[in-house]
């Protein structure tokens, strides 16, 4: 087979890129202008690649470019998956819900530990492109539901908890207020 190639061309990017001044050499010090700037995460990578692309930065930056566009590719059709929406009737109620969700990949040995409770802030590798989905309303859907319950909500619940302590907020209250909106949701359904 020939070679195929995308080119995309980035100019806007760099003028951009080069309106920022600093070159970051870190993934640290990217971050760390993202946020004085108040950039968005799509908004410094687009710089970050123009920088990369310039030769102002080192390649290391971000995952080269193939990577990039393929995890960017594998968001875009995540989120056409997610969009995909049936209603479906169980007992007399009817609710909407996402026809198929991403497979979720837990470990056989989670004992339920902090450390083994991954979240998006937590859990940093890219596996959009390793997981499949399960159509809703089957029984594995049913334990892949369960299974992101246990193994991806505790991080995310325990970041944003984590995040209200460190800004002096009311964890126990915020705690109480989470149980009790769960238990609504529980009780919308079963009674």
């Amino acid at each position: 087979m020939d070679s195929v190639q995308i080119n995309i061309d980035v100019t806007d990017w760099a003028e951009i890129a080069l309106q920022a001044e600093e070159m970051p050499q870190t993934d640290e010090e990217l971050v760390r202008l993202a946020v004085d700037r108040n950039w968005s995460a799509k908004q410094a990578a687009q710089i970050a690649l123009a920088m990369r692309a310039m030769g102002h930065v080192p390649v290391e930056i971000l995952p080269l470019d193939k990577a990039v566009l393929a995890e960017g590719g594998a968001h875009f059709v995540h989120h056409i998956v997610a969009a995909q929406k049936i209603r479906f009737e169980r007992n007399g109620k009817e609710q909407e819900m996402r026809a198929y969700t991403a497979v979720q990949h837990c470990n056989e040995d989670d004992n339920g530990d902090e450390s083994e409770q991954a979240s998006f802030e937590t859990d940093t590798e890219a596996v959009l492109l390793e997981r499949g989905y399960v159509e809703a309303g089957t029984p594995e859907s049913v334990e892949n539901a369960i299974a992101y319950l246990y193994h991806r909500v505790p991080g995310h619940v325990r970041n944003r908890l984590v995040e209200i302590w460190a800004g002096g907020g009311d964890v126990r209250e915020v705690a109480e207020e989470f149980i009790a909106l769960i238990r609504g949701m529980v009780d919308k359904l079963v009674e």
